[in-house]
């Protein structure tokens, strides 16, 4: 057993999902700003039911909205595309 005290994670689960307490979670009408961790490109999004490319609006059921939905802000995700197959994506702000 290692001594010492513990400290305490800002994290609890809920659902099998875990939340961080004191950050947002991403949902449908939220925007989003992500950095690829491959080419340091950062987007922005937001995620609604209907999708407009134009405006950078995506869908929950689009794979960087399905990434995306639950997750917080300073958290990483892995988005898999047909087109540019597995990118891992850091979120930076998520506003709500």
């Amino acid at each position: 057993m290692h001594g010492g005290i513990k400290q305490k994670q800002s994290i609890s689960f809920q659902n099998g999902k875990s939340k961080r307490k004191g950050t947002k979670e991403i949902t449908v009408g939220s925007k989003v700003r992500i950095r690829s961790e491959n080419d340091s490109e950062t987007k922005s999004y937001t995620i609604e039911e209907n999708m407009d490319l134009e405006h950078n609006v995506i869908t929950p059921e689009s794979p960087v909205g399905t990434a995306l939905i639950g997750q917080h802000e300073g958290e990483e995700v892995k988005v898999k595309t047909p087109s540019t197959g597995t990118k891992k994506f850091k979120i930076l702000k998520v506003e709500n």
